[in-house]
């Protein structure tokens, strides 16, 4: 007795499904995005200037050298608009050898900072430090006054090796600390995919 193939319908009918309904889901996806910048956008803008100006005054209290001595001004990063996503905050420091940039949000702090020479090139502020002085260990900070513990005693240095006989010596460093930190996380995912898939 010949068995009977059963038509395969699944993609066929949501191929349709999707051509159906298409335009309809278009403009009702349009109206409930207005409706939600209607109802939140501005409070959501409010808590995002709100976050921005928190972190901009303490980098302007905890780091007051870089304003004093080193006549950095203060800026907002105009890549990303307000809202910024989720409860992210970005400050910028303009420094006449360089910008630092903060960035805090989802319980994390980041601080990056990026050469006159070369400002779209953001690296982190730690492992440059740890490249500039060999004393210092690259570690996550924390908060903005564990950067200023760290940064003040070391600003002579970090502009030394910005200025302009120095700073090929230093990205050539800085690329072979992005080289080994890659090595070391596909060393990761390597071994954690051995572990998951023993197997294979």
């Amino acid at each position: 007795m010949a068995l009977r193939m059963r038509p395969k319908f699944g993609p066929t009918i949501v191929k349709f499904g999707l051509q159906v309904m298409t335009p309809v889901l278009v403009p009702l996806f349009w109206i409930m995005d207005k409706a939600y910048k209607v109802c939140f956008g501005r409070a959501e803008l409010r808590m995002s200037k709100e976050a921005e100006e928190k972190l901009g005054h303490e980098v302007l209290s905890d780091l007051p050298f870089l304003f004093d001595d080193y006549g950095g001004r203060l800026c907002s990063d105009e890549t990303v608009k307000h809202p910024r996503p989720f409860d992210y905050a970005v400050v910028l420091v303009a420094l006449d050898s360089l910008s630092l940039r903060f960035i805090r949000g989802r319980g994390e702090f980041q601080v990056q900072m990026a050469a006159r020479q070369t400002p779209e090139a953001w690296e982190d502020l730690a492992t440059t430090l740890a490249i500039v002085d060999e004393r210092f260990e690259s570690r996550f900070f924390s908060s903005v006054t564990d950067v200023a513990a760290a940064l003040e005693p070391r600003m002579p240095r970090l502009q030394g090796a910005l200025s302009a006989d120095q700073y090929p010596e230093l990205q050539k460093k800085l690329a072979n600390a992005r080289n080994y930190d890659r090595a070391v996380i596909r060393q990761w995912e390597t071994e954690i995919n051995r572990r998951l898939f023993p197997d294979r």
